[in-house]
């Protein structure tokens, strides 16, 4: 167990001023995991802050590992917007190409590419 940082949280009453709480946010490495933990009491010595860490320490990991999850998802949802949007002419460009479709060939061509994008949409990623 590493403590890395911590950083005081105050909440304050929006009207007043007066102090709610106080918490601390621990930046910490569990069994090579590094994440934050959020709630330890500002009195407590280091001692009790070990303790609290290593009595809770498989859901403090579980935790961790469920918002890299989530990072990770959040990353292969942008990743794949990103492709098909840079592959997706404006609809002001469908339209002109739809319009000016003139032979079998140029049919053909505009059908290849709308499969294309309804492939990428049903298999939810970029070939």
């Amino acid at each position: 167990m590493k403590i890395y940082s911590a950083r005081i949280i105050k909440t304050t009453d929006p009207d007043n001023g007066e102090l709610l709480n106080r918490s601390i946010i621990l930046d910490v490495e569990l069994d090579g995991i590094r994440t934050s933990v959020g709630n330890i009491d500002p009195s407590w010595s280091l001692e009790q802050v070990q303790q609290y860490l290593t009595a809770n320490r498989d859901e403090i990991i579980r935790n961790a590992s469920k918002a890299e999850e989530f990072s990770l998802l959040e990353t292969e949802q942008t990743k794949k917007e990103s492709a098909i949007a840079s592959n997706l002419p404006s609809w002001s460009q469908v339209s002109t190409v739809v319009h000016s479709i003139s032979s079998l060939a140029g049919a053909k061509a505009f059908l290849m590419k709308l499969a294309r994008v309804v492939y990428w949409i049903a298999k939810d990623q970029a070939d």
